[in-house]
């Protein structure tokens, strides 16, 4: 219900105004699970939830922390808990990568900045609330942006390897 959507809108805005770079910061940040999160995390969570009881083991630490203060040792024993929940993570990382990619070398300019900005409107309308099931309307995107980047970087290492050596 919505019943009380004006009154939390007047809270949440009197929040914002106070410290709107602040909040700017927090958005984006809380963005990045749209590109890297697990939908087969979030998939088993929910259905652990809707069993009652841990059908599915996931991993329940931040990996991103364990990894920034050198705790490998917990890191690894995350991982292993669930390892295809970090190789879907790995997988989305990458296409990250050659989306940017895509952006950055591709010759298709017009195409790449309309795509990034349907991207960048999914992935900024969820923010604070980025789960990957929101990363939906935005995937065929993500996935055209990194075949750009793809093509380019194997067009860069074709052009590399296949240069008039002096």
């Amino acid at each position: 219900s919505l019943v009380y959507a004006p009154f939390e809108e007047k809270i949440a805005w009197r929040y914002i105004r106070e410290d709107v770079f602040g909040y700017a910061r927090f958005h984006l940040i809380k963005t990045i699970p749209f590109f890297l999160s697990s939908q087969l995390k979030n998939s088993m969570i929910f259905y652990n939830n809707a069993v009652g009881y841990e059908a599915y083991a996931t991993n329940s630490g931040n990996l991103t922390n364990l990894l920034s203060h050198g705790r490998f040792k917990e890191f690894f024993s995350e991982v292993m808990v669930a390892p295809f929940v970090m190789l879907e993570q790995i997988a989305w990382f990458l296409l990250a990568l050659f989306a940017l990619a895509g952006v950055i070398f591709s010759k298709n300019r017009l195409t790449c900045i309309l795509f990034v900005g349907l991207i960048s409107y999914f992935a900024l309308l969820t923010g604070p609330l980025a789960y990957s099931r929101f990363r939906l309307p935005a995937s065929p995107f993500i996935f055209l942006l990194a075949g750009f980047g793809l093509v380019s970087l194997g067009q860069i290492a074709w052009n590399f390897f296949n240069r008039q050596r002096l």
